[in-house]
């Protein structure tokens, strides 16, 4: 579709490292290879949690774009402003992107989870299309009354590349070396991870954790 032009808003800058970001970006990427005009608003990185400035800034924004224009908002952002997506979504075709439903982020409390939950499926009634990135979060939807005929399945896809070589074959006496690349959250489970491992006593291994330590300072 050469000469299309899509409005993308997402929390922050779509360079930060992380699997949703990562995804975000290739999409803007594999779009504009393909003839697409991408334009990125950048929201307030306050979001999932907006503060009130935040929220109106992201309405004042988002206000700024075209009638009729294809918008598609990042879930980080989409889930907790219903209001501004209501408010979108009578002039522009809006499309929310939830990689994962934000009440379900572990170490939420009950009244936390049950706010958020209520505010993304305000915000969803409000999307003309909802992709998800995995069948899992299709299913987890069907609590936030998401027709399956609006919404897509969009999972992440990977590079080719050479295989490893194995530690144990290039540096036998180091051992296993290992990678985990997450961000150092709780719902990550690196606590299960370290528990597993400490347990294997009779072997040389090593663990290396890629990710960002800024999310959740207290855990990481």
């Amino acid at each position: 579709m050469s000469g299309s032009h899509l409005h993308f808003a997402l929390p922050g800058s779509i360079g930060i490292r992380t699997g949703g970001y990562r995804y975000d970006k290739r999409v803007v990427e594999q779009l504009r290879l393909q003839g697409w005009e991408v334009t990125l608003h950048s929201l307030d990185d306050s979001f999932p949690t907006p503060t009130g400035a935040a929220l109106d800034d992201a309405a004042r924004r988002l206000s700024r774009i075209p009638d009729d224009s294809l918008v598609l908002v990042d879930g980080l952002a989409f889930g907790a402003m219903p209001e501004v997506a209501a408010a979108l979504s009578t002039r522009v075709n809006l499309i929310a992107l939830v990689h994962h439903p934000l009440a379900l982020e572990t170490g939420l409390t009950t009244i936390e989870q049950e706010d958020l939950r209520a505010s993304e499926k305000a915000a969803l009634s409000s999307a003309d299309h909802v992709i998800v990135t995995s069948p899992a979060t299709a299913i987890g939807l069907r609590d936030y009354a998401v027709d399956p005929a609006r919404m897509s399945v969009v999972a992440p896809g990977t590079d080719g590349a050479d295989l490893a070589i194995g530690t144990l074959e290039n540096e036998p006496e180091r051992g296993l070396r290992l990678l985990c690349v997450a961000s150092l959250t709780t719902r990550k489970g690196h606590d299960t991870l370290f528990a597993s491992l400490a347990t294997l006593r009779e072997h040389r291994w090593e663990l290396v954790c890629a990710g960002s330590a800024q999310h959740d300072p207290q855990h990481a």
